[in-house]
C-alpha cells in the first residue's frame, strides 16, 4: 500500500497555488474593481481541483478500498492545511502589505456611500472596519476556507471509485 497521507502534499501544493492567485489578484488590482471582483471566486476552482485530485490519490493509495467518509476526511484534512497556509499568507499581507488594507477600506467606504447612508454612519462603519480589520480577515480566512473546503470535500469524496472497507484477511494476522 502506498502513502495514505496524500492530504499533506496536495494541501501544500493547493495552498501555494491559492497564495499565488491571491497575490496576483492584489497586484493586478482585479479584486478591487466592481467589474472584475468575480475573478476572486475563480480561486475556488483550483481548490476544488486539488481536493478532487487528493480524493482520487487517497483512494488509489488504498487500492480503492475506501468509503465516502474515508475520502471526505482526507479531503477535509487537506482543507485544514490549505486554511493554515492561507492564514499564514493573511498574516504576511497584514505585516508587509498595508496597502491592501487601505484599498479594502476604500472599497468599503465606496460601498457604504453608494447605499446613501448618513455620513456619521459611514464614519462609524469605517472606524469599526479599521479597528477590527485584522481579526476579521483572519477569522474570515479560516471559516471561509474551511467552509469552502467542506463543500468541495463532499464533491471530492463522490468522484473516486469505492470498494468499501478492505475485507478481513487471515494472512495479515501472521
Amino acid at each position: 500500500m502506498k502513502n495514505e497521507n496524500t492530504h499533506i502534499a496536495y494541501g501544500l501544493v493547493t495552498g501555494i497555488v491559492l497564495v499565488i492567485i491571491s497575490l496576483t489578484l492584489h497586484l493586478t488590482g482585479a479584486i478591487y474593481s466592481d467589474k472584475t471582483r468575480w475573478v476572486a471566486w475563480m480561486a475556488d476552482v483550483p481548490f476544488l481541483v486539488g481536493i478532487i485530485l487528493n480524493g482520487m490519490a487517497f483512494a488509489k493509495a488504498k487500492e480503492n478500498y475506501v468509503t465516502f467518509g474515508n475520502i471526505y476526511w482526507s479531503c477535509f484534512r487537506m482543507s485544514i492545511i490549505v486554511a493554515l497556509l492561507m492564514v499564514f499568507w493573511a498574516i504576511i499581507e497584514l505585516i508587509f502589505m498595508p496597502e491592501i488594507k487601505e484599498k479594502a477600506m476604500q472599497m468599503a467606504a465606496e460601498t457604504l456611500q453608494k447605499k446613501n447612508l448618513p455620513e456619521d454612519q459611514v464614519e462609524t462603519g469605517m472606524a469599526m472596519g479599521k479597528k477590527f480589520y485584522a481579526i476579521g480577515l483572519l477569522i474570515g480566512t479560516i471559516f471561509g476556507t474551511l467552509l469552502t473546503g467542506a463543500v468541495c470535500s463532499l464533491i471530492g469524496a463522490l468522484i473516486p471509485k469505492k470498494k468499501g472497507e478492505r475485507p478481513f484477511q487471515l494472512d495479515t494476522l501472521k
